[in-house]
């Protein structure tokens, strides 16, 4: 227990560090007025091909570019951590996409965990006062909770779904002769 919060209080450190130096950093006007149009057009996301996902992996690499992704994402919005994460995640990845990770790389699955875009993701989340273990933790439910998105999306776009028989009565009735209300009554009262 102890050993888990010096590891805490070392990575809340590391990332205050982190924070500080990037705060020293100053950025161009020009830059921050355009920055939300700019970075829009040239985003292409949400990803949805392990092609896009590795393009994304390389351009993460320029710390310029990492940090405009960490900026437009962090504006995402949304209340609480749960809000902030998923939007965060629907705007980056698709359903398709997300359904072929989970956090450790598990089974046939690959490991989210182990991205670059991860960082940014947490990065993006600090700024809006998410911590670390929150955010992970909201990733994982995000990730194993895409099976249920996927299921979901037939019957949104049109799909009549399951097909449930439409039971009347508990007792067969002859269809050849007409009941009346009092009858009915009787029989669903039973």
């Amino acid at each position: 227990m102890l050993g888990d919060i010096k590891s805490m209080v070392q990575e809340n450190s590391a990332m205050l560090k982190k924070l500080l130096k990037d705060n020293t950093v100053s950025e161009a006007p020009s830059s921050t007025s355009v920055l939300s149009k700019d970075i829009k057009t040239n985003l292409n996301l949400p990803l949805k091909t392990f092609d896009d996902l590795d393009r994304i992996e390389r351009e993460l690499n320029t710390a310029a570019l990492r940090k405009k992704y960490v900026k437009y994402l962090s504006m995402l919005g949304g209340f609480g951590p749960r809000d902030i994460i998923k939007n965060i995640m629907q705007k980056v990845l698709a359903d398709d996409l997300a359904k072929e990770f989970n956090w450790q790389g598990r089974g046939d699955k690959r490991p989210f965990s182990q991205l670059i875009l991860t960082d940014v993701i947490r990065d993006a989340s600090f700024r809006r006062n998410v911590i670390r273990v929150d955010c992970e933790n909201e990733i994982k439910k995000y990730l194993s909770y895409r099976a249920d998105r996927l299921r979901k999306k037939p019957r949104e776009q049109g799909g009549i779904g399951p097909v449930v028989p439409n039971v009347f009565a508990a007792t067969p009735v002859d269809d050849d002769e007409e009941m009346d209300d009092e009858e009915i009554w009787k029989l669903l009262a039973d």
